[in-house]
């Protein structure tokens, strides 16, 4: 993954903490938001193995200390990985090129962190896997002396770009959703980050942002989606995000009084 960007450093300071001071808010969301679905399936009369499962896999994966990493590059890009696990990081590309506050940083890294909490890396991982042990068993089945090979090894370059194209448009539709919930209980404002979205559809058309659109493929549709998403999922719909905006606003009134 590194080795597609040019990267001349990791960057320190006010950028760095603000990503950290962001992307905190963002990660103890989604550690609220995880924790209290796998309650919940625990006090349901119906339990259910599965979801169960599912639920405390995700709990585990979110759960622990987040480290944030912004990479001076000019590529646009956000994006977590199991390699690296329990790390966000972000490019100064996105940051100077795409992202204009931090409601709409907050929106890119509810969608990043929600990917690891449906474990897309893990699902494509399998799905990748998969399209490989097919291939191989056919090959090695091939009785006619090649040419099913053939005809195979020219199907496999075509087969896993529509499988893939396919799941990522799901796994990008499950992050959007629970992205934006996860922004709203962290309490930014998912009406004004949602515009993110519709400068990346923007993007598409003058073919800017290039590798942060491949990983994230655009659409309008996604874009009023989140639009929609944004009327309900905001920081009015959560209490705690009232008593945040009131402390917020008695300590900025107390920094400014002690400042003259």
């Amino acid at each position: 993954m590194f080795l597609e960007y040019d990267i001349e450093g990791v960057v320190e300071g006010a950028v760095h903490d603000k990503v950290e001071r962001i992307g905190t808010r963002i990660v103890r969301a989604a550690q609220k938001l995880t924790g209290k679905e796998l309650e919940e399936a625990h006090k349901s009369e119906e339990e259910d193995e599965e979801e169960l499962e599912r639920l405390t896999e995700a709990y585990k994966r979110i759960r622990g200390r987040w480290s944030y990493v912004v990479l001076d590059t000019d590529v646009a890009n956000a994006f977590v990985t199991e390699m690296l696990p329990r790390t966000i990081f972000v490019t100064t590309g996105l940051l100077n090129d795409l992202v204009e506050n931090d409601d709409e940083l907050a929106l890119i890294l509810g969608h990043e962190i929600s990917h690891m909490i449906h474990g897309h890396n893990t699902e494509s991982n399998a799905v990748e896997l998969m399209l490989k042990t097919v291939e191989v068993l056919i090959l090695s089945l091939d009785p006619s002396e090649g040419f099913l090979s053939l005809l195979v090894t020219e199907a496999s370059r075509m087969l896993p770009n529509v499988l893939t194209l396919s799941h990522s448009r799901h796994c990008e539709h499950e992050a959007d959703e629970t992205g934006i919930k996860v922004a709203a209980m962290a309490c930014f404002d998912t009406n004004r980050g949602v515009n993110v979205f519709r400068k990346m559809d923007e993007g598409t058309q003058q073919s800017t942002f290039g590798r942060f659109l491949s990983t994230h493929p655009p659409t309008k549709e996604r874009y009023e989606f989140l639009e929609k998403e944004s009327k309900n999922e905001n920081s009015t719909k959560y209490a705690n995000c009232f008593r945040f905006e009131k402390n917020l606003e008695k300590s900025m009134r107390s920094h400014y009084f002690n400042f003259f």
